[in-house]
């Protein structure tokens, strides 16, 4: 029986990740690389709370504090970047924003179903 070499057992491993992606689930893709697919998002709604919202976090459609819940990941280098998904009355229900800098920016939501 021959055993799978780390290399194989790495690239299984990248596979698994974009599986969301490609199997059709909704996702969010933000400009650093990383997805956060709608079940992540479901599962993160359980935190969010306006009390989570910060000043010069985005606000809602009509100035509005939005429900929010902050998270954060980080880069190879070490560095790392801050999220906060918000809830919404719109589907998906969710918006999701990178801040890799300075400025909020909103990561595009992909539904391929």
């Amino acid at each position: 029986m021959k055993f799978l070499s780390a290399a194989s057992t790495a690239a299984l491993v990248g596979l698994l990740v974009l599986m969301p992606a490609a199997h059709g689930e909704p996702y969010f893709k933000c400009s650093e690389g990383h997805h956060f697919t709608i079940s992540e998002a479901e599962n993160e709604r359980k935190f969010c709370h306006e009390l989570n919202a910060l000043s010069g976090d985005p606000l809602g459609p009509n100035g509005e504090v939005l429900k929010t819940s902050r998270s954060r990941r980080y880069r190879n280098d070490g560095s790392s970047i801050a999220y906060i998904l918000q809830l919404i009355d719109l589907a998906p229900f969710f918006r999701v924003y990178e801040k890799p800098y300075s400025v909020w920016e909103q990561c595009i939501y992909h539904d391929e179903t």
